[in-house]
């Protein structure tokens, strides 16, 4: 348990200097007593006789220095030595004590310092690195947008590739025609049906002008539809004056093709002859039919595997090319 001074109250420490009263046991600095250097010396040298103010208020000289009273003898006994060095060690001693607080400031100083240093450092690496992680999100942020800048032009490169490679496939069909709504016969020759259609619209076919003809695939969407008969011709110009008679003839039923196809079903269903186009075209002319739905536009045709748009008598034509023509046509 900590000791406290009864003068100034604060706690007695095992380095400071004290004395108690040898009636009350209370305790006091001795320093604060203020003595004198014989004083000093004498309380030192008779500690186990000292009794403090409250205890000698009879029969004892007080000294009473301002701020502390003590018992003093009548006599100082000729065996104290006074010194007048005492003093000087007293001040050497509290010298000695603040300069040795004085040290553990500095080394607590020290410590501090050395461990802001440190944090200043932790600091400037840490700034280093977001300086770092910095130039290399701009790095990455400037290869985006160069990796975009190119992908948009390979983009639009590509959309280029596949429109001249249907452009190319669509070129290879220019001799070839697509017949629809003629019904399927058990043991056909398609050739014989192929000549009925051309006789029908008045175009004299001969042998030697059909390079191939054959049936399409089924629609796998339409499975009870008859399949489409496909016509390649060896010269584009008896292509072009077919087609030009079908659309003279206009509308060509399935009874318009002789006495020789009465047994077909269907006999009223309407025959149809188109350009052969590419899968990409099919694509494109589907999208333009529901377009022409969608925005009253009049007229929609094919000439020599080109899509055309034209939304009245008045209005321009628009070639279809792709889509985004779509948006064009007013």
């Amino acid at each position: 348990m900590s000791e406290v001074c009864q003068k100034c109250t604060f706690n007695i420490t095992s380095t400071q200097q004290k004395i108690k009263c040898v009636r009350c046991s209370k305790r006091y600095h001795i320093n604060c007593m203020n003595p004198t250097i014989g004083e000093l010396q004498y309380l030192k040298d008779n500690k186990d006789k000292w009794q403090c103010l409250t205890c000698i208020e009879s029969n004892t000289k007080l000294r009473n220095t301002g701020s502390s009273s003590y018992y003093v003898p009548d006599e100082i006994p000729a065996s104290v030595d006074v010194d007048p060095n005492d003093g000087q060690l007293n001040t050497s001693t509290a010298l000695a004590h603040i300069i040795g607080q004085l040290k553990t400031v500095l080394e607590v100083q020290s410590e501090t310092t050395t461990s802001i240093n440190l944090c200043h450092e932790k600091i400037d690496e840490l700034n280093n690195n977001f300086k770092k992680l910095s130039d290399a999100v701009t790095t990455c942020e400037k290869n985006i947008e160069a990796l975009e800048t190119k992908n948009v032009i390979l983009q639009r490169e590509n959309s280029e590739i596949k429109e001249k490679l249907n452009e190319l496939e669509q070129y290879t069909r220019k001799n070839t025609l697509e017949v629809y709504g003629v019904p399927e016969s058990p043991g056909e020759n398609i050739a014989v049906v192929v000549q009925a259609v051309a006789n029908s619209i008045g175009f004299k076919l001969e042998r030697w002008m059909i390079d191939t003809t054959h049936r399409l695939r089924k629609n796998a969407n339409r499975p009870d539809q008859a399949r489409g008969i496909i016509i390649k011709f060896v010269r584009r110009l008896d292509k072009e004056e077919f087609m030009r008679l079908k659309r003279v003839k206009r509308e060509l039923k399935v009874s318009d093709l002789g006495s020789d196809f009465r047994n077909l079903i269907k006999q009223d269903n309407y025959i149809y002859v188109n350009d052969s186009l590419t899968v990409t075209n099919k694509i494109l002319l589907n999208k333009a039919r529901e377009f022409k739905k969608q925005n009253n536009v009049k007229y929609l045709w094919i000439r020599n595997g080109k899509i055309f748009m034209r939304v009245n008598e008045q209005s321009r034509v628009y070639e279809i090319k792709s889509s985004n023509d779509l948006r064009d046509v007013h």
